[in-house]
């Protein structure tokens, strides 16, 4: 079971272990009539470049609005994953982008909680570096699907991995330091083949 001292990986929240594009979407199609899907986030900043930063941003509130945690669906095999995490000793700390952090903090942290047991979680600031905020909490690695986060991680030599998606799929072929799993049911091995620095057998059992 991982302690206090032991090896921490932080996990971002919306697009990496819920969808809240489905639910963008629907205020997207609300403010200008266009009905998207995910196949059309061909970049994380898509909503932005195609319409406005005043409709992305009212977009992404809708979808994390605070009201609806309580509604999330983590991604399939999610759970299991990261709590597969603890008991091979490894932390998990969540740490997420909100452009209103204070606003979303204690509902988030709540929801997540609740899944998670006594997790940390960082509600940061849109415009806050990730990479320099893991260096500050002394993870080893972040799971993220934001491309610019990602590669920031991955310069520092840190682990970054990601669930492949539309608007990261480029970043994961070209970039060989930026591992791509295709679900979470598949996370596990993808992260057991990724740290050799840990002597480890994903299945039967993880020693440090």
């Amino acid at each position: 079971m991982a302690g206090p001292h032991a090896p921490t990986l932080a996990v971002d929240v919306d697009g990496t272990i819920w969808s809240c594009y489905e639910r963008a979407f629907d205020e997207v199609e609300r403010l200008t009539g266009d009905r998207l899907n995910l196949a059309d986030m061909t970049s994380y900043d898509y909503l932005f470049d195609r319409y406005s930063r005043e409709i992305g941003i009212q977009a992404f509130a809708f979808a994390t609005e605070p009201s609806y945690c309580v509604s999330r669906t983590l991604y399939e095999g999610c759970e299991k994953a990261l709590k597969s995490l603890k008991v091979l000793g490894i932390n998990v700390r969540f740490v997420t982008h909100n452009h209103d952090p204070d606003r979303m903090r204690d509902p988030v942290t709540a929801w997540l909680q609740g899944i998670f047991g006594e997790v940390p979680v960082d509600v940061m600031h849109t415009s806050e570096n990730k990479a320099d905020h893991l260096l500050e909490i002394g993870a080893f690695g972040i799971v993220d699907d934001k491309p610019e986060s990602l590669e920031n991680v991955a310069d520092l030599g840190l682990l970054a991995m990601t669930l492949v998606q539309p608007w990261n799929k480029d970043l994961v072929f070209e970039r060989p330091d930026v591992n791509g799993f295709v679900s979470w049911d598949g996370f596990l091995r993808t992260f057991a083949g990724v740290t050799p620095c840990i002597e480890h057998s994903v299945f039967g059992g993880w020693h440090g």
